[in-house]
């Protein structure tokens, strides 16, 4: 992953809209997410289903995220569109947050 500086105060307003793009739209969730929520320490638990573990044993089933991983996740997404080339954050939903919790916890687009 390389290594992109930001300023603070953009930072803090990519956090926050980054953060939301992944954590609002969980009234759906693609099938190979399992269990996403937010934990008292305000990071994000994240657990494959098992069908997704059983073809991609590689990976670990559950992984937690800090707001400043899925921040630096987002910066280095070659391509942050979805759905017909909505931008993740301009027009965020569930396809977006997939985008970002795909690239988090594989490193790449795995399913879909």
């Amino acid at each position: 992953m390389k290594t992109i500086r930001i300023s603070d105060s953009a930072y803090e307003h990519l956090s926050s809209t980054v953060w939301s793009a992944v954590i609002e739209p969980f009234s759906y969730f693609p099938s190979w997410w399992d269990t996403i929520y937010v934990t008292p320490g305000n990071r994000l638990f994240v657990c494959t289903s098992q069908w997704a573990a059983d073809e991609e044993p590689q990976y670990p089933r559950r992984r937690i995220f800090t707001r400043r991983q899925l921040v630096e996740t987002y910066l280095n997404i070659t391509d942050p569109t979805h759905c017909g080339g909505y931008n993740i954050l301009s027009n965020p939903d569930a396809c977006a947050a997939d985008i970002i919790l795909q690239h988090a916890f594989f490193g790449r687009i795995i399913f879909g």
